[in-house]
């Protein structure tokens, strides 16, 4: 690994911040097990002149996907369920749905029943059908979820919405419906409220004690404050009490709603590279890991073998011009910015984080230079 060519993340990083193009990012980069570069530049809070470190608390956004993953693979290794069960298995309301239809136009004309019934496996690789489309966005913004509110209490509503497509029949990108559905049904077959199982069973296990739900006052004041940065503007964001968009705390959204650091990320990162196992602790199998980095479609996007769905993750189908990592990587984003790969044949594993609310998600160009450089780097 030459890692004089890694030292061009600090060179992007310096001139995106010049540029006001970013406030701050972080990030690591291990090679065999081992970190070999590492770094934080620029600012969590620029008022107060606080600078980004590696154990600022960011919003990690969809970066909670693999977190949920593994929680779900948890109970699939204690036999709680097959993940070709059904759904409807544990929330009844699943049984019968139906499939919205959608004009040109964007406007829901029509339904009818749909043929599949959604079952696990659905949730985590994205063909669920549910909270992926017209039906989906417009059944969460009726639900109106409030402080308070809960997965127990909300997500059987979700069995009488309308799906976006038919189950196992598309891949479309579910922003958290399908994965609060996921850590639902983690909460009933474990009995324990969805935080605490992840708490106990993944993070602190790992060592990680700053990726939360629900962040302490103390890990508040370490928590990076959002900003937008547009046409040569930093401008804060004030996003109150909420750690995504305006979901309320007590409603633990599986697909968006968790708080990190990049140091607790690189360890759940470790994990995962490690096949399941983490400086003394088994979260997973090695063969469940196998499982979650395996091309579960034949598609990402429709049309294209690139990339595709894993288990919660993307997992890389083939390398080309503009996709330069190696078949058999897999990771994830995050809206704000957040990033990770984990490369199995390179022997490599890396995060990077920032915090922009136009942060660019899995398409990100920071991203696309975190993964660049690192490749070219070896």
């Amino acid at each position: 690994m030459n890692i004089e060519k890694l030292k061009e993340l600090d060179r992007l990083t310096e001139q995106r911040i010049a540029d006001k193009r970013l406030v701050s990012a972080a990030y690591a980069v291990a090679y065999k097990n081992e970190i070999v570069f590492k770094n934080a530049i620029g600012y969590a809070d620029i008022e107060n002149r606080i600078p980004l470190r590696s154990d600022t608390i960011v919003r990690l956004a969809s970066m909670t996907k693999p977190i949920t993953g593994v929680a779900t693979m948890i109970m699939y290794e204690r036999g709680a369920f097959s993940l070709d069960d059904p759904v409807s298995k544990f929330i009844p309301s699943f049984k019968h749905m139906n499939v919205a239809i959608v004009d040109e136009h964007g406007k829901i004309t029509g339904q009818y029943p749909a043929k599949n019934e959604i079952q696990i496996r659905d949730l985590l690789n994205q063909a669920s059908g549910l909270g992926e489309g017209e039906a989906g966005n417009r059944a969460w913004k009726d639900y109106h979820i409030k402080q308070g509110d809960t997965l127990a209490g909300m997500v059987p509503k979700f069995g009488d919405q309308l799906l976006d497509f038919e189950p196992r029949k598309q891949a479309i990108y579910s922003w958290t419906q399908a994965f609060d559905t996921a850590a639902y049904i983690v909460e009933l077959t474990s009995g324990m409220d969805f935080e605490q199982f992840v708490l106990d069973n993944i993070l602190h296990p790992l060592g990680c004690y700053d990726t939360v739900y629900k962040p302490s006052k103390e890990q508040r004041a370490r928590l990076m404050k959002m900003y937008d940065a547009r046409d040569g503007k930093i401008t804060e964001i004030d996003m109150g009490d909420t750690i995504f968009g305006d979901v309320p705390l007590s409603y633990y959204a599986a697909g968006a709603g968790m708080v990190g650091t990049l140091d607790d990320y690189m360890k759940f990162a470790a994990m995962l590279y490690n096949k399941g196992e983490y400086n003394g602790a088994r979260i997973l199998k090695p063969e469940t890991v196998g499982l979650m980095a395996t091309p579960s479609l034949p598609f990402f996007n429709p049309g294209t073998d690139v990339e595709t769905w894993g288990l919660s993750m993307r997992v890389i189908n083939k390398k080309t011009e503009h996709q330069l990592l190696s078949p058999g990587c897999f990771g994830w984003s995050g809206a704000y910015g957040t990033h990770f790969f984990i490369d199995p044949s390179n022997e490599i594993y890396a995060v990077y984080i920032k915090n922009l609310l136009d942060g660019g998600g899995a398409g990100a160009d920071t991203a696309r230079e975190f993964e660049r450089v690192i490749v070219e780097a070896l």
